[in-house]
């Protein structure tokens, strides 16, 4: 079996979406990537930056940065598809470009740990005992000047309470197995806020969480019905599968039902809450 935090994650919150991913399984819909742009742009261009860009002699001028985001986000567009006329979308593609490009600019400045940096590091592990394989993509590992190593991980995103600590666990789980010794520190880098919050971390966390992972692991393989895990929230709604999931369907018109139902009963009159009442 072969396994990324992705994959990991989509078995917890939802084991019929990670079987029909696992077969290659196509979306009855083409999912819209408005949400995932800037953070795509942004990433490809710290990609380059850290890789290339800053190991080269060519200095970096807010018109090379232009340069090198306007040939990316070019690319982006074409790979992922937008449905412009979708009522949720607030920005144009211009607008999204311009924003990323301003907050690179304030991140390069604001962090001069980009040149210490190497992004998209693949690291992909084979476990000996189950012949599993563990993989992972990392968005920037950093080469501090006393040795020691960060892990950070990139987001768009402007809550930061959104974020799972054990993204960065599965991770470190993967530095300790390829280098053999831990990173010094894990963390979130949010382009939007230009600011890193660092998590709790030591060995007995990594632990726990490896043992969490050897649990799923088993609970896969074991798994012979993958049911669906419905949620009225943004897991399901966004779900590219939605459509088609029946258990999804059904408690979507069974609230629909029950709203329908308290609409019509107080419709005109008072809801009775039952206090001081006889």
């Amino acid at each position: 079996m072969k396994l990324s935090f992705s994959k990991y994650d989509t078995y917890l919150k939802c084991p019929r979406k990670f079987k029909y991913e696992l077969d290659g399984i196509k979306p009855p819909m083409e999912d819209s990537k408005y949400f995932a742009l800037y953070g795509i742009l942004i990433q490809r261009f710290f990609q380059e930056y850290s890789n290339v860009l800053i190991n080269s002699t060519i200095t970096i001028t807010p018109e090379l940065v232009r340069a090198v985001l306007k040939k990316q986000w070019e690319k982006i567009l074409e790979k992922n598809y937008v449905n412009w006329k979708d009522p949720w979308v607030k920005q144009t593609a211009d607008e999204i470009f311009e924003e990323a490009f301003k907050d690179i600019l304030e991140n390069i400045k604001t962090f001069p740990l980009f040149n210490e940096c190497k992004s998209e590091v693949n690291i992909e592990i084979k476990l000996k005992k189950s012949g599993d394989i563990l993989n992972g993509r990392l968005d920037f590992i950093r080469k501090c000047l006393d040795g020691s190593v960060e892990i950070l991980d990139g987001k768009s995103t402007t809550h930061l309470d959104r974020v799972d600590p054990e993204q960065l666990f599965f991770y470190a789980l993967l530095y300790f197995l390829k280098h053999e010794k831990l990173p010094k520190r894990l963390g979130f880098l949010f382009y939007k806020y230009k600011t890193i919050q660092y998590i709790d971390f030591n060995s007995d966390i990594l632990l726990k969480f490896k043992n969490k992972l050897a649990m799923a692991k088993e609970a896969i393989k074991k798994d012979k019905i993958f049911e669906s895990v419905v949620k009225l929230s943004k897991t399901c709604a966004w779900c590219a599968y939605r459509i088609t999931c029946n258990p999804y369907l059904e408690k979507k018109e069974a609230n629909a039902k029950k709203r329908s139902k308290l609409h019509t009963d107080t419709e005109g009159g008072i809801i009775s809450l039952g206090v001081g009442e006889d």
